[in-house]
């Protein structure tokens, strides 16, 4: 979902995020179930999120540690995937 306007943002100095991670989280199905239902519109094909409503999502950060295993994880789930030619 890409909104007709887009935003830049950043993460508190003191938070230590694994860009990659992140960027997995925010692909899950339940980060784009959660920010279908704070979009809004009238248009279905592109319906918006308020940069105040995705500012104020929550988001259970784990470890960096914790952050880089789960990367590991899905990279390896990929490169399998991959390497049997499903994609």
């Amino acid at each position: 979902m890409l909104p007709d306007l887009l935003w830049q943002t950043s993460f508190k100095k003191n938070i230590n995020i694994n860009t990659k991670w992140i960027y997995y989280f925010l692909n899950t199905y339940y980060y784009k179930k959660h920010i279908s239902k704070l979009a809004t519109g009238t248009s279905k094909n592109m319906p918006n999120i308020t940069k105040e409503n995705f500012l104020n999502i929550k988001v259970a950060v784990p470890k960096v540690e914790r952050q880089d295993k789960i990367v590991e994880i899905i990279l390896s789930w990929d490169k399998a995937k991959h390497s049997r030619g499903r994609f």
